[in-house]
């Protein structure tokens, strides 16, 4: 018996019809913490919109900026970063 990794043609063109509500869990993030047992952390999308829209506030972000968020990868943090990108 040969196994095969499935190919990106072997999966639909068309994107599934999934309803995401806002306390839909968007992200599992480890914490693995300095004094405790690693744990999973749940974010909702609703987490991830709300601290989106008070960095726009915050910065004072027009039609003009561009912006890059990511997710610290060395440890869990509360929030996204977001920086400004230069066109």
């Amino acid at each position: 018996m040969i196994c095969r990794r499935p190919l990106a043609a072997d999966y639909p063109v068309a994107e599934p019809e999934v309803e995401i509500n806002s306390d839909d869990p968007a992200t599992l993030l480890l914490h693995v913490g300095t004094e405790a047992a690693p744990k999973g952390v749940l974010n909702s999308h609703l987490n991830y919109f709300a601290v989106v829209m008070s960095a726009l506030s915050d910065l004072k972000v027009t039609s003009a900026d561009r912006i890059i968020g990511g997710i610290p990868s060395i440890m869990w943090q509360p929030c996204i970063s977001l920086r400004p990108v230069s066109p």
